[in-house]
């Protein structure tokens, strides 16, 4: 997975119901990665069929062809996903 150095943040709501943007570590980016591959894995094991996933691959498939290029998959990853 690409991880980049800086600029990894995620969204959360806060106790006052507003929403946050909060910062990640590339380490802990990298972590969250790793979990979700062994939460992929569990689900593969118990013949659970990840449709996110498949789409996500479907769209790294196009990219490594050439079909899509890097930059439009890092600006319109979500909307590119979503119409796998």
């Amino acid at each position: 997975a690409f991880v980049p150095d800086f600029g990894v943040t995620i969204t959360v709501e806060n106790e006052k119901g507003g929403i946050d943007h909060l910062s990640l570590s590339r380490q802990m980016t990298l972590f969250c990665v790793e979990r979700r591959k062994a939460w992929r894995l569990l689900q593969s094991h118990a013949g659970i069929e990840n449709s996110d996933y498949k789409a996500q691959r479907a769209l790294l498939a196009k990219v490594d062809a050439g079909e899509i290029g890097l930059e439009d998959l890092l600006e319109k990853g979500r909307t590119l996903l979503e119409e796998v």
